[in-house]
């Protein structure tokens, strides 16, 4: 019969193999060079994210805006395989550079 120490060691060591949720949003538009995605976890100006572009591929952008509840993101590379419903997910690292203050507004 397990003890309650033994019971707790086991449950600590099955935890680490648990994977980590992360939340993320979907591509709904692609408006000229930008991507507008819904569903991220309060997003905010400067952060950087990584958009699903194909099956092994993903780009890198930073949120640049928002309209309406959509989040207003810039690839950073070659977009090409960005499609709606594309996966939006926090980049590890989370931020760039910080806004000047002029382009706050």
């Amino acid at each position: 019969m397990s003890t309650l120490p033994s019971f707790l060691t086991d449950c600590a060591r099955r935890s680490e193999t648990v994977p980590v949720l992360q939340p993320a949003g979907r591509v709904v538009a692609l408006v000229g060079s930008g991507v507008e995605a819904l569903g991220l976890n309060a997003p905010t100006l400067g952060d950087l994210v990584r958009i699903e572009a194909g099956a092994a591929r993903a780009v890198s952008a930073e949120v640049v805006g928002f309209r309406d509840a959509r989040t207003v993101l810039m690839p950073l590379e070659d977009p090409s395989g960005i499609g709606p419903g594309a996966r939006v997910a926090p980049a590890a690292g989370g931020r760039s550079t910080p806004p000047a203050r002029s382009a706050l507004g």
